[in-house]
């Protein structure tokens, strides 16, 4: 039998408090944060990081050619991308774990999704650990692509990417209006109580709570997808 659908909660909604708390990055700090991985120095970022990467080692990522190289640098990129955007740590580990189960679009598991949870589970949290087994089992074209992408033309991208910048100048002065235009498109499109999806291999469906673009999975997914 299939375990037992489960809701997960992927990242929470972004407030005026948590928005006007996030400072703007300077070129200098941007500098800073690449500065340990030109100089492989990546224990820096995360001191966890080299025993993290012995695992996907030890478990044959090294040995499976993925895109233009193999899957363990493709899984270092994709950690690299995320760290320098400022993501959480569960974020980030789960981009450096994202597709060890496997996902909809290529069979790379390394590690079972039924049986090896818990070995990833005790390896990288059980926050990391949720986001990538949800990041491996719903079905990305649907998701990211039909759900979300499909009801943006290029410029509406363009126009509510700079509506966005503009509210969350706005937020650091302690400005917050929840019913801007592109604020309250993205409310639609994400639905408090999230999207509901098929699993991929189960007949089963998983529901997410999917808020705050910065933070979730479809960061993971234009992440993984920036390394082409």
């Amino acid at each position: 039998m299939p375990p037992h659908a489960t809701k997960d909660l992927v990242a929470a909604p972004a407030t005026a408090a948590t928005a006007a708390a996030q400072p703007s990055r300077s070129l200098a700090d941007a500098l800073a944060a690449a500065r340990p991985f030109l100089r492989g120095e990546e224990a820096d970022v995360d001191p966890a990081l080299p025993g993290l990467a012995a695992v996907l080692r030890a478990a044959g990522a090294g040995e499976c050619w993925h895109k233009h190289g193999t899957f363990l640098a493709h899984l270092l990129d994709v950690h690299r991308i995320l760290r320098l955007w400022g993501a959480p740590d569960a974020v980030a580990r789960c981009g450096l774990f994202h597709s060890s189960y496997s996902n909809s679009y290529v069979d790379l598991a390394i590690f079972q999704p039924d049986t090896g949870r818990g070995q990833v589970r005790g390896i990288i949290g059980a926050d990391a650990e949720r986001l990538v087994h949800l990041f491996c089992v719903v079905p990305r074209q649907q998701l990211v692509h039909d759900d979300l992408l499909f009801h943006y033309s290029d410029q509406d991208l363009v126009d509510d990417l700079a509506s966005s910048e503009a509210s969350l100048r706005e937020a650091r002065r302690g400005v917050f209006d929840d019913a801007q235009p592109w604020r309250s498109k993205i409310q639609r499109l994400l639905p408090p109580d999230g999207i509901t999806v098929k699993h991929i291999r189960y007949y089963y469906r998983v529901s997410a709570v999917l808020y705050h673009p910065n933070s979730l999975l479809s960061s993971i997914h234009i992440a993984s997808q920036t390394i082409a």
